[in-house]
Order: C-alpha cells, then sequence, then structure tokens
C-alpha cells in the first residue's frame, strides 16, 4: 500500500494481519517495540525500487499505456540515429573507399568529354529533345539509353485513376533493370547526363557514376516541390507531401555534380533552397525548335491563308492550364475587350480547364474561342496569324523565375509577345526590343492596355521581329552552355575525387 493510500486508510480499516505478534501486551522499559506482520513486510520491500508497482492503479504509477508509449518513442528515437550512423558510412564507404578498390579514382577524362545521356526523360517536352540536340551539336554525346515511360501522359499532374497511376508507376519501376544493366556496360563515359524528369533517375544513377568515376549532370529543369507545394498548390506548405517532395529534391540535388536550370534566377532559387554552392549549378536556356518555329518573313497577317479578318487584332494563347499560367487573368482580359476590335483564341486544357469552363458557361465572353487541342505543327500557323502571342501572367514566384516555352517559340517565330514581367524574361531581352510587351502578374487590365497598344502599333509592324534575343537562344548558344556545364560538372568531379 501507498504511503497516501496508508495516511488515509481508516483504523478500522487496519486488517487482522496488523495484530501484534508478540505475547506481551505492554513492553518492558528499554526493549524493542513489538513488531507486527505489516512492519515485517515493509522492511522486506524497504528500498526496493520496484515498490511503486505495489500502488494501486493511477496512484503513484504511470499507465502503462502511457509507459508503452514512452518506450516505443525511444525505440524510435534510437531506431533514426542508428540508421543515419549507417548511412553515412555506407555513403562514405562507397563514395570514397570503393572507387579506389575498383579504380575509379584512375578515370581519365577526355580533351573533349563524352555524355551518356540516360534515364527515363520525357521525349514529349521540348526541353528534353533541346538539351539533347545541344549536346548533340556540341559533339558530346556518345550514347543514349532511353527508357519511354511518359509517352501517354501530356500532363503527369491530371493522372487519375488507379490504372493510369499504377500503369505509370509499374513502367517506371520496371524500367530500371534495363537502365542499370546500360550503366554496369558502358563507363567509358565522362558525363552520365539524366534529363527532365529525372528525380529518381538522378538517385539511381548516382552510385553507378561514382563508382566509375563519371561526372553526374541532371537536368532538373524545374523544382517539383515548387511547383506542386507553391504554385499548383496541390499540396500544403509544411505537410507532409511537401517535406517529402524537398527532401527527395535535396537529395537529388546533392547526388548530381552540377544541376542544369533554365534561368539564372531560378538557379539561384535553388542554390538557396538547397543549400548549394555556385557551381553547382549551370543556366542552359530552354529555346526553339528552329525547324517547327521558323521565323516569319513577310508582312504577318495580311497574305492569304491568315484566316482572320484584318480589322480584328487577333490575341493568341495556347499552354498546359496551370496555375502558372494564369487562365483567369486572360479570360477576365477577354471579357473586359471590345468584340468589335479584339477576338481572343485560346488553345489547351489541363488543371484549371473545369474552372474555366464553368466560369465561361457562368459568364460567357462572345470573342473568346477555345480549342481544346491542336496538333504540335499547326502552331506556328497560329503564331503567324496572331498580331499579339501571350505568355504567362501567374503571381506565383516560378511564374516570373521561368521562361515558358511559348515565349520561346513566339520569339523565334518573330511575332509580338506580352507575358508578365519578371527576372526570368527580362535575362534575355534587350533595352531596344519594341516587340515584348511585360506587365505585372494577375492584372487584366494592364493585359488589356498592352493588347490594345499592339493595335495601334500593328499597322507599323512589318517582318520579322526580335533577331537580336533569338541569338541569346538559337542552336549555337545552347551548345555553348551545354558544353559549359558538362565541363562544370567533370572538373567538380575531378576535385571530389581528390579530396582525401
Amino acid at each position: 500500500m501507498c504511503s497516501a493510500s496508508r495516511a488515509r486508510a481508516s483504523p478500522l480499516s487496519v486488517r487482522a494481519r496488523d495484530r501484534v505478534v508478540a505475547s506481551s501486551a505492554s513492553p518492558s522499559p528499554g526493549a524493542t517495540a513489538p513488531r507486527t506482520q505489516s512492519s515485517i513486510a515493509a522492511a522486506r520491500t524497504r528500498g526496493r525500487s520496484r515498490s511503486w508497482r505495489r500502488c494501486p492503479p493511477g496512484e503513484g504509477r504511470l499507465p502503462r499505456t502511457r509507459v508503452r508509449a514512452r518506450a516505443r518513442a525511444l525505440a524510435v528515437v534510437v531506431v533514426r540515429v542508428v540508421v543515419r550512423v549507417v548511412v553515412r558510412v555506407v555513403v562514405r564507404v562507397v563514395v570514397r573507399v570503393v572507387p579506389v578498390v575498383v579504380g575509379a579514382r584512375g578515370h581519365v577524362v577526355s580533351a573533349r568529354p563524352t555524355v551518356h545521356a540516360w534515364g527515363t526523360w520525357d521525349d514529349g517536352k521540348p526541353r528534353t529533345r533541346l538539351m539533347l540536340r545541344a549536346l548533340n551539336d556540341a559533339g558530346l554525346l556518345v550514347r543514349r539509353t532511353h527508357a519511354d515511360v511518359w509517352s501517354t501522359v501530356a500532363d503527369k499532374s491530371q493522372l487519375s485513376g488507379a490504372r493510369a497511376v499504377l500503369g505509370a508507376a509499374w513502367r517506371w519501376a520496371t524500367s530500371y533493370g534495363r537502365l542499370a544493366g546500360s550503366l554496369l556496360r558502358h563507363g567509358d563515359e565522362d558525363v552520365v547526363y539524366v534529363g527532365y524528369l529525372g528525380h529518381l533517375d538522378v538517385l539511381i544513377a548516382w552510385p553507378f557514376a561514382r563508382l566509375r568515376g563519371q561526372a553526374l549532370v541532371w537536368d532538373a529543369f524545374l523544382s517539383l516541390y515548387d511547383t506542386v507545394v507553391d504554385d499548383r498548390r496541390m499540396a500544403a506548405p509544411g505537410g507532409l507531401v511537401a517535406r517529402a517532395l524537398s527532401t527527395w529534391e535535396r537529395l537529388a540535388c546533392r547526388a548530381a555534380d552540377v544541376v542544369v536550370l533554365d534561368t539564372a534566377a531560378h538557379a539561384a532559387w535553388f542554390r538557396a533552397q538547397y543549400g548549394l554552392p555556385e557551381d553547382a549549378t549551370a543556366v542552359v536556356f530552354v529555346g526553339a525548335e528552329d525547324d517547327a518555329f521558323a521565323p516569319v518573313e513577310a508582312a504577318p497577317g495580311t497574305g492569304p491563308g491568315t484566316g482572320h479578318d484584318d480589322a480584328l487584332v487577333t490575341v493568341l494563347f495556347y499552354g498546359q492550364f496551370i496555375p502558372l499560367h494564369g487562365i483567369s487573368t486572360i479570360v477576365e482580359a477577354a471579357r473586359r475587350s471590345d468584340p468589335a476590335a479584339v477576338r481572343w483564341v485560346i488553345v489547351g486544357t489541363g488543371q484549371e480547364a473545369t474552372r474555366i469552363d464553368d466560369d465561361l458557361r457562368a459568364r460567357p465572353v462572345a470573342n473568346l474561342t477555345w480549342h481544346r487541342w491542336v496538333e504540335y505543327d499547326e502552331l506556328r500557323r497560329l503564331i503567324v496569324d496572331a498580331d499579339v502571342c501571350l505568355g504567362v501572367f501567374g503571381g506565383s514566384g516560378k511564374a516570373g523565375r521561368v521562361i515558358p516555352n511559348k515565349a520561346f517559340q513566339v520569339l523565334s517565330v518573330g511575332r509580338p509577345l506580352c507575358t508578365r514581367d519578371g527576372p526570368g524574361i527580362r535575362e534575355i531581352l534587350g533595352d531596344d526590343d519594341d516587340g515584348v510587351l511585360l506587365v505585372p502578374p494577375e492584372d487584366p487590365d494592364a493585359l488589356l492596355a498592352a493588347v490594345q497598344r499592339v493595335a495601334r502599333e500593328r499597322p507599323g509592324r512589318r517582318g520579322r521581329l526580335h533577331a537580336g534575343v533569338v541569338e541569346r537562344f538559337a542552336r549555337p548558344a545552347l551548345a555553348r552552355a551545354a558544353t559549359d556545364a558538362v565541363v562544370a560538372a567533370v572538373a567538380r568531379a575531378a576535385r571530389r575525387r581528390r579530396r582525401p
């Protein structure tokens, strides 16, 4: 019985076992006090550390469930510490010891670095095709090992249904057997290049590249964390998904020797977000496929087959309906425009298509035409027929850091471009380029004012625009930038191998 319980006990509740054991009723002077059975039991247990377990439930001890919970929490902490220590030891062994054993530190880099393009990159994206072409134009690309995982997925954020998700995951997972075999068989190249979307590819390629003494270049192109959490708002900041994406992307960045981004502003964001050094990032503009977006030479909008009345100003937008594009801003500007003066053409679908469709049903816009899909080869004709083409107008930080594909394509064709202002687009513009109109993000009135300016200046515009700007992302410029990224990766890998 606990001391607290004993203090509360009534004298009448004293049990029979507490009777006096001694036969005499009163002790003689100098004799010791009679001992009871309770005092004998107390003496036997006095000083024992587990005496609190004799207390009734709730008195002087923790509930058993809380004890178990604390034990489990302590076990989790211990396991985490052990796992971290083991992982660090294994990584150190793989990175520093194994390459010495297999002779990777003796890898001799060619006078002109050679590149093995490897992974599950998305061939449907212009970025991937243009990067591979740039490496090929530079004479660096000597081998390609590709598993086509994304050919049936136009917008990865729109994957819905268990069958579609599991199908993509299955194709993705089963492709790595053949891909890993290629890395084992071919290790003579100086650089392993992982294209977009390669967040998992770069982690799988990392140990093979280290063992072979190869540099690893990852074309991240964009941040998966920034896209899902900040731009598309598909996950809450600070939530489990956001933390997982951030950790995943950080590990991918640390695995690569050089991370390639599309703008200097985007590269600066990566360095700040993931603690990368200056020489761990490189910039290669997206550019445009010059065969698909050849420059216009004739006076635009006046020749046969232009497809629209010259009295109307035609405004064109095409792309995926993602928050970065700011489709709501475009629709609202169209709603406020004069139907007799401006015609708006929108091409595409995506994440925000349902919301835009509901908005147009509730408040129709008479001078807006929406095409859900056109063939890629038809885009140039639409650009040529338009008086002004639109870029992006979203308000997120990413929208200001990037230069969208459509901006490069419109500039390559030589038509007027209107897009939101930001550090990204200003990286390729000159001070004298009057064919680009920059407006604040998410501002339909500013967009409409820019369109009206195009209408006023249209009679004076003839022939191709942006010739000077295009030189900054033409094929030779992209080849030079890709070469710089590869050379930087080789240099960083060499410094890493020299570390004690």
